[in-house]
């Protein structure tokens, strides 16, 4: 396994962050948003509107009402942990189908001005009456084909301080950290699924490796212990307690990425102009050139 220089100082951040306890970032109130070893985290009504297609390459539906979900996007075949296997929800990604937006504070807060980052949104679903997940861990490989498999979680347990992928080839992009979370509130998105909860955006500089992205993440790991029905307390995780939303029992989780592809959005920089654009621009030089010649005609 390889991994990036511009990651070097991520693995430094996990490494802090470990000694001085878990970070959470709280996404439980509209237009919230924290960062986690340099990817930051949107509530999901920030971003400005896209084209509506969510775009699903990793969809969750592990059946029954287990306390946590785990998974990576792959065409390989069988899945290792709790992924669909229908190929219309979970499969290969390639790294230009990953939109690319210039920092814009305006919907993407602590971004570093002049860099670029890459978006992934996440939809979520829970009960009205237990509306609260965590997102425990995400994790970012580069890797050279999209049909790969050999994830080195254990399935129904923290992914840890083990690397996901060995391979000489794969390349570690991103790692929110073995300790931290996202706490996440259904009822803020809440229209149904197909609609994001919340933006992850990542530092382009960071995609150095294959040309494949996978995406790898962990749901309410943790066990959450509950005094009452609606009632969120402690939990147990490793030697020290954890607070907030824990469990994930109803339904399903995706990730997705909406965006065309070949667009840079936001601002903070120049902006590849859409193909629909170009294509007036120059219907509009072409009438005007036709206009000039039958004037020079005259």
């Amino acid at each position: 396994m390889r991994v990036t220089h511009g990651f070097l100082s991520v693995l430094l951040a996990v490494g802090l962050a470990g000694t001085a306890g878990a970070t959470v970032v709280d996404l439980m109130t509209l237009n919230s948003s924290g960062t986690l070893n340099g990817g930051i985290f949107v509530q999901g009504g920030i971003q400005p509107a896209g084209t509506g297609v969510f775009g699903t390459f990793l969809k969750y539906q592990p059946g029954g009402k287990q306390a946590n979900v785990q998974g990576y996007n792959t065409d390989g075949r069988a899945l290792q942990y709790d992924e669909q296997s229908s190929a219309t929800h979970t499969h290969s990604l390639e790294l230009g189908d990953v939109p690319l937006y210039n920092c814009d504070a305006s919907f993407m807060p602590g971004c570093v001005a002049g860099e670029q980052y890459r978006a992934f949104k996440l939809d979520i679903n829970a009960k009205a009456s237990d509306p609260l997940v965590s997102l425990d861990r995400v994790v970012i490989y580069d890797r050279v084909a999209g049909n790969l498999l050999g994830g080195h979680a254990t399935e129904g347990t923290p992914l840890g301080g083990t690397n996901l992928f060995t391979g000489a080839s794969d390349t570690l992009v991103y790692d929110s950290g073995a300790s931290n979370r996202v706490d996440l509130n259904y009822l803020l998105e809440s229209s149904g699924s197909g609609k994001s909860d919340m933006f992850l955006y990542v530092p382009d500089t960071l995609f150095t490796g294959g040309s494949f992205v996978y995406l790898y993440s962990e749901f309410g790991i943790f066990e959450k212990r509950k005094a009452a029905a609606k009632d969120e307390i402690h939990c147990t995780a490793g030697p020290t307690a954890c607070l907030g939303p824990q469990d994930d029992t109803a339904g399903f989780e995706e990730w997705g990425v909406g965006a065309p592809t070949g667009i840079v959005r936001g601002g903070g920089g120049s902006s590849v102009p859409e193909p629909a654009t170009i294509v007036l621009f120059g219907s509009a030089l072409l009438g005007l050139a036709i206009w000039l010649r039958k004037r020079l005609v005259r």
